[in-house]
């Protein structure tokens, strides 16, 4: 790829590798890199972006400005991670850091700057679904599939499809609704409560926590190959008492942050 870019060769260029850690992908975008793909790989999933690439010339390109917003080096240094892998959309990413330090403004970062800005962006704190209703939330029901279900219900999935789905909080899932929302991602198709049927879903996942997750992980309260799903990259804020001249920057952003598409 370095030779390609230095003899004028500007080719899309894919990048595939078991190994979806942030060095790699940072280097992977920085020379050029078009997409990044962990694995394991889904057929349909890379014909569908060999099209895109076929059919865009010039790759899109994102100002600075749109994301440096904060000026301490242990923001910045988070911001610029932000900004390689937001267009790579392949990438499930996993944002940690303790409350109001800003994991779903930088969840919308990334909806902003991804190949899928038109789309809607919807947000679900984890920690107040209901642990009876969470399925049905997340993936919506059939009228009649349970006791008060009085009409067809769309979940988050599929309001959110074309689009991002941000889940806050996802260390508080149970154990079983863990392993479902693992189906979807894996299948990339959804189904109902009380429907037979599976649908296919087009959407980008962004998690969020303020737990130490692979701790819930060594209790048995987190299953490891979700985590290992949702966290092809994470993205780690530093609290504010680390970085105090961004209080103000911080502040100010999330006063002016839209609610469109908020759940």
């Amino acid at each position: 790829l370095s030779w390609m870019q230095a003899n004028g060769y500007h080719i899309p260029f894919l990048i595939m590798t078991g190994y979806g850690d942030i060095p790699g992908a940072v280097e992977a975008v920085k020379k050029g890199a078009d997409n990044y793909l962990p694995k394991p790989i889904q057929t349909e999933k890379v014909l569908g972006i060999i099209r895109e690439l076929s059919g865009r010339r010039q790759k899109r390109k994102q100002p600075e400005q749109a994301f440096y917003f904060c000026k301490s080096p242990l923001a910045v240094d988070m911001q610029k991670k932000l900004g390689l892998v937001a267009p790579v959309d392949t990438m499930s990413v996993l944002i940690r850091g303790a409350s109001g330090t800003g994991k779903e403004w930088v969840a919308r970062r990334i909806h902003a700057l991804s190949r899928r800005p038109e789309g809607p962006f919807i947000a679900v704190d984890c920690g107040a679904l209901p642990r009876d209703l969470a399925s049905s939330e997340l993936f919506g029901h059939k009228r009649g599939a349970f006791t008060g279900a009085t009409e067809d219900k769309t979940g988050m999935f599929a309001f959110a499809n074309r689009g991002t789905l941000f889940l806050d909080e996802i260390g508080n899932l149970s154990l079983s609704m863990q392993a479902k929302l693992l189906t979807a991602i894996e299948k990339r198709r959804i189904n109902r409560l009380g429907s037979t049927q599976s649908v296919p879903i087009d959407v980008r996942l962004i998690c969020a926590t303020n737990a130490d997750i692979r701790h819930l992980v060594e209790e048995g309260n987190f299953r490891q190959d979700l985590l290992y799903r949702i966290n092809t990259i994470e993205l780690h804020i530093p609290p504010l008492r680390e970085r105090g001249n961004d209080i103000i920057p911080v502040s100010y952003t999330h006063l002016t942050l839209p609610t469109k598409r908020i759940v």
